[in-house]
């Protein structure tokens, strides 16, 4: 096999094929053909070779024989220890040039991995991540846990931010109910945005037992591309509202926790404290590495061959679309 650098991401290799190699192809192509073949005189698929060749002649077999010789040709092409191919290749065949007995040579493009060639990597200069965590940063963590160690108990009154809702809900569109815009006893925080934007706020001041028409329109990037950008009303009714009640920080909330050596309020603070140190350090660290990255791709120089941006283009398509 002779390889030849074309490029920086394409090289050519050049194969001979044997009379040997050839024939071993010949056997194969008639045996794939030879089950469809008939020939008067013959039953299908037991046509001998000489009369299918006499009949057909061999060079109706040098396609399919040749297909098979480069398969194991093109293998030896991919383990190549010095280059590695990244997509189909073109295949190169002067059909004037391939005879039954004689060698004759073959050849394919392929586009293989570019060649990088890196800019200047030392002494590259990044913008520091500040990663210092601030009272108010632990005070909103704790409240997070509070709140999520709180729970839901009956509320008298009307619906507020903050409060669950208990309610049905049929969404329509052109005055025609549509699929999967319906639910019963549906529960919702008000002020979490699950629902389209402008929903739960016209909920707010509804008492158990009222109905409402809300009336709302899909964003525009809606995944449900009969209702993105469409306006809706969603005929609801209330049935309950429920708060969360509020949970007292005290050593006693602590010990609930079950926090290995964090057995009092000040514990849970500086385990907090250093629990968001942690996060942000480890987030500063792959920040500014991405940034030396960056940085070293942009100084750097590579021709990436049109194969894999299409690979990576089309990659992406399926991810918004599974996605969606």
């Amino acid at each position: 096999m002779k390889v030849e650098k074309l490029t920086s991401n394409s090289v050519k290799y050049t194969f001979d094929v044997t009379p040997h190699e050839f024939e071993h192809g010949l056997d194969h192509a008639f045996d794939h053909v030879q089950k469809d073949v008939e020939v008067k005189g013959f039953r299908k698929g037991h046509v001998p070779r000489n009369i299918y060749e006499t009949k057909f002649g061999v060079e109706s077999l040098f396609e399919d024989a040749l297909n098979h010789v480069l398969h194991h040709k093109y293998h030896e092409a991919q383990n190549h220890p010095e280059f590695e191919i990244v997509g189909q290749p073109d295949i190169d065949i002067d059909w004037k040039n391939v005879k039954r007995g004689e060698t004759f040579s073959v050849s394919i493009v392929a586009p293989v991995k570019p060649e990088v060639t890196l800019g200047q990597y030392k002494g590259i200069e990044v913008d520091n991540v500040d990663t210092t965590v601030t009272d108010a940063e632990v005070e909103q963590a704790i409240n997070k846990l509070l709140s999520q160690n709180s729970e839901l108990s009956p509320k008298e009154g009307a619906l507020e931010l903050g409060d669950t809702a208990i309610f049905d809900f049929e969404g329509f569109l052109d005055g025609t109910p549509f699929e999967g815009g319906k639910a019963e006893n549906y529960q919702l925080e008000i002020g979490s945005n699950q629902f389209i934007p402008g929903f739960e706020t016209q909920m707010v001041g509804l008492n158990p037992g009222d109905e409402k028409d809300i009336n709302v329109t899909f964003p525009e990037n809606y995944q449900a591309e009969n209702l993105a950008g469409k306006p809706v009303v969603f005929k609801i009714k209330l049935h309950e509202v429920k708060s969360k009640a509020k949970v007292e920080l005290n050593d006693d909330f602590v010990a609930s926790l079950e926090k290995e050596n964090v057995k009092t309020v000040d514990e849970l603070k500086a385990s907090t404290k250093a629990d968001l140190l942690k996060s942000k350090e480890e987030n500063a660290k792959n920040q500014i590495a991405e940034q030396a990255i960056n940085k070293l791709i942009e100084s750097s120089t590579m021709d990436i061959p049109e194969v894999m941006i299409t690979e990576e283009i089309e990659a992406a398509k399926k991810n918004v679309e599974n996605q969606a």
